[in-house]
């Protein structure tokens, strides 16, 4: 089992199921890091490709499309991101939700198809990413499995076999913890908590599990906007009763200190002579007596 990493929009490439009804080579597929994923295909039979067809199905469009005709890569929406591998395996780049759906390997002699189809049956897993988050505000993420039928939804062989579960960044099961809301239904899951001042930076991630087993995980981190969490706190108002009695005290100013200095020395210098002139008229007088 390998985990995907985070992207502006994480994808995981998960299971492939059969097509109910279709009469085919079944292949499963695991995508590490969602980047670039190789759809095999096991009914090959010249080694040069020349033989080889991939098809693509999806519930965005009703008609068949040809990725791969004779060997050759056919021009579609797709044409620019994948390549045919040296085994005629299919080779997708970077791929998205939109590349959900079924893809077909068939082989074709003399213009006439050649047994069975290879079918691979391409399921998406994301964690939707969400915006304008702060502490204090309710983050609800939301899990899909895009699949061959519609986001988040699974058939009855995929329902009964796997399921999604909310894990902390130390991989914790937060089912059950009180903090969380988490509802499921087939392969479509939230969770809801209120974010806090620690959240930031945080990991949560979406595992798909199949009968138990951890088959592959989707994390996203929430960033909380600005560039650090003090420049984010909030300003703490203080209440201020105002009164017909009340006195504002201000601090004296430089200028004031300047001004009241001066005046205090004025008054010793005052001071100081007030106090030798009655020295000198009373040592007159002694001298006069």
């Amino acid at each position: 089992m390998t985990n995907c990493h985070q992207s502006l929009f994480p994808l995981c490439v998960l299971f492939l199921f059969p097509l109910p009804g279709v009469s085919a080579v079944l292949t499963a597929v695991n995508s590490g890091t969602a980047d670039n994923v190789t759809l095999s295909c096991k009914n090959v039979i010249e080694p040069d490709c020349s033989s080889t067809t991939w098809l693509y199905n999806t519930y965005r469009f009703t008609d068949t499309i040809e990725l791969v005709t004779l060997g050759k890569i056919k021009d579609s929406h797709m044409n620019e991101k994948i390549r045919l591998g040296p085994d005629c395996s299919l080779h997708i780049h970077n791929v998205s939700t939109a590349d959900t759906g079924s893809y077909t390997c068939r082989q074709f002699i003399s213009g006439t198809q050649h047994e069975h189809d290879a079918l691979v049956y391409l399921s998406i897993l994301t964690v939707v990413p969400v915006t304008n988050l702060m502490p204090g505000s309710n983050m609800t993420l939301q899990c899909l499995l895009y699949t061959y039928h519609n986001p988040g939804q699974c058939n009855n062989h995929q329902s009964n076999s796997l399921t999604l579960r909310w894990v902390s960044d130390t991989d914790t099961d937060l089912q059950g913890d009180p903090r969380y809301q988490i509802h499921t239904s087939s392969c479509n899951s939230t969770l809801t908590t209120e974010l806090q001042w620690t959240d930031n930076n945080r990991k949560w991630g979406c595992q798909l599990t199949d009968k138990g087993e951890v088959k592959v995980s989707q994390s996203y981190t929430i960033t909380f906007p600005g560039n650090n969490l003090t420049s984010m706190q909030p300003l703490t108002a203080i209440p201020v009763t105002h009164s017909p009695f009340s006195t504002t005290v201000k601090q004296p100013t430089t200028n004031v200190i300047g001004i009241m200095s001066g005046v205090a020395v004025f008054a010793a210098v005052c001071v100081a002579v007030v106090v030798l002139v009655i020295v000198r008229r009373r040592t007159g007088e002694t001298q006069y007596c």
